[in-house]
This record gives C-alpha cells, sequence and structure tokens, in this order.
C-alpha cells in the first residue's frame, strides 16, 4: 500500500507583511492547509534585516548587531514567535521571504522626484533640479537590486526552495492628501505626465527577478494582477481595508504599505501549487 507523501515543509521569514500570509492562511480551505505544512516567523519594521543565514544553516541575529539593538530584536522575536529567538533552517523544503526586501518601492519612490533624460520633459526634469541621463539611473537601479538581495550563506540553502514575496505596492490611497502627503502628490504628478513611469517599473522588475535567481536562486513572486488599481502599479484599496498590525490590532488608515487577509489568501492560492511542486 503507497503512503500518503508528507506536505512541504515552509517557512515564512518576513517583517510585518508576514501578518497578512498568516491570517490568509487561516483562511484557506482545511484541505488546502491540511496539504501545507507552514512555519512563521516574523519580526517588525527593520528588525529582521539585522539576522542571517549562517554557514550551519542557522537564521539568526548577526554577531556585529549592537547589544541594544541585539536585545530589542532578541525580545520582540520572542514576543511574536512563540519564544524563538532563531530558526533551524534544515528541516524546511521551502523558504519563503515575506517583506524583507524593498522591492518596486525605492524605484516607485525615486522616479516622481528626478528628472531622466528622454523619459521626462526638459520643463519637468528642470523644475526637479535633478537631471539623470539613462546611464546613471540605470546604475541607481543597479545598486538597488544589489541592496535587494540578503547577503546570506547561500551554500546552507542547497537543495531547498527558495522564494521572495513581491510585498504590495503601494496602496491607491497613497494618492489622497492626507494619506500619502507629498509622495502621494509627487506620483500622481508622476503617472498623469510621464507614460513610460509605468513601464520603466515593469523593466525593474524584470531585472530584480533575474538577478534573484541568477545571483540567489531565488523566484520572485509578482503581486497577484488582481490586486493592482487601474493605475497599474498601486495597489487596490480593498486589499488594505482591515490590515493588521504585527503587534495586534488594525493598521491605522493612513498606512498604503500593508496587505490584509484577503491579500494574504490570494497569495497563497498561488504561492500553494508552488510549494507542493518542491
Amino acid at each position: 500500500m503507497t503512503q500518503p507523501t508528507a506536505p512541504p515543509r515552509i517557512l515564512v521569514l518576513g517583517s510585518s507583511h508576514t501578518v497578512a500570509l498568516k491570517e490568509g492562511h487561516a483562511r484557506l480551505p482545511e484541505e488546502m492547509r491540511a496539504a501545507l505544512d507552514v512555519t512563521f516567523f516574523a519580526l517588525g519594521g527593520s528588525l529582521i534585516s539585522h539576522y542571517t543565514v549562517d554557514a550551519a544553516g542557522h537564521f539568526r541575529l548577526r554577531d556585529d548587531v549592537a547589544p541594544a539593538l541585539a536585545s530589542q530584536c532578541r525580545e520582540q522575536a520572542r514576543a511574536i514567535n512563540d519564544g524563538t529567538e532563531e530558526v533551524d533552517l534544515a528541516p524546511f523544503d521551502v523558504i519563503c521571504l515575506a517583506g524583507t526586501f524593498n522591492g518596486l518601492d525605492p524605484m516607485i519612490r525615486l522616479l516622481p522626484q528626478v528628472g531622466v533624460d528622454g523619459m521626462h520633459d526638459p520643463d519637468t526634469a528642470a523644475a526637479r533640479g535633478t537631471l539623470l541621463s539613462p546611464e546613471t539611473l540605470e546604475g541607481i537601479a543597479a545598486r538597488m537590486i544589489d541592496r535587494a538581495i540578503p547577503a546570506w550563506d547561500f551554500t546552507a540553502l542547497a537543495g531547498k526552495r527558495l522564494f521572495v514575496m513581491s510585498p504590495p505596492l503601494p496602496f491607491e490611497k497613497v494618492l489622497r492628501p492626507e494619506v500619502g502627503g507629498r509622495l502621494g502628490a509627487q506620483i500622481t504628478e508622476e503617472i498623469r505626465a510621464n507614460p513610460a513611469y509605468v513601464p520603466c517599473i515593469q523593466a525593474y522588475l524584470a531585472d530584480l527577478t533575474e538577478a534573484l535567481q541568477a545571483r540567489a536562486g531565488m523566484t520572485l513572486l509578482p503581486q497577484p494582477p488582481e490586486t493592482l488599481s487601474a493605475h497599474g502599479i498601486l495597489s487596490a484599496d480593498s486589499y488594505a481595508d482591515g490590515a493588521k498590525r504585527i503587534g495586534g490590532g488594525d493598521q491605522p488608515d493612513r498606512d498604503f504599505l500593508h496587505g490584509n487577509a484577503r491579500w494574504g489568501e490570494l497569495f497563497w492560492t498561488r504561492f500553494a501549487p508552488l510549494c507542493a511542486a518542491a
């Protein structure tokens, strides 16, 4: 008699964006949840950036972190992750990073603040005061991609399937002055005045996807297209309503970066078949 195949063991490592995935996982049909053995490990804000993967295959706090900051990381890790401060990666078949890198956000924020020769009209470029050549923009994009790839010992992860969840693009409410302020006004103007804005973002995404795969063996999981607004580079607000904070409670209405349980559920319906193939 054939024994049933054990579900793949999946570890989701991340920042506050992990909350949507955890809530979304809880909303999945029972049969789908049973087919996924999932563990979550999260830290709020930028604290997760102070962790690394060492040669022994442990996800842990870096040795060079200042004592006060290290104490803060450990305290929050224990509070959020049932007393756990680090994770042995050996038992896991699939590892997914959630919100541990900036994805498209740096490029979305950069372009409305500068003028790019051949992309922006001369008046716009002059008004912004900073004119970049296409070559300079490519160099900046390359450095953004360098910073997006974790400085880990990837030899310790040999044989595992590695994924990176693209965090939600800023939600459309960023365009409301009381939410997005100056950034929202800049994005609004860029969408209106620069037809190359969206294609440029899409080209950057393609380069980022290729670099993650080539340099780190990581597959970038793009944002589900259903969650995008008509602009194509912003997320629909319906996928942010009721989003939760990592320490509990609702995200404030002015938050335009975090998805809700509905967003997380949709992510899992896309991600689960990839895990099953691991």
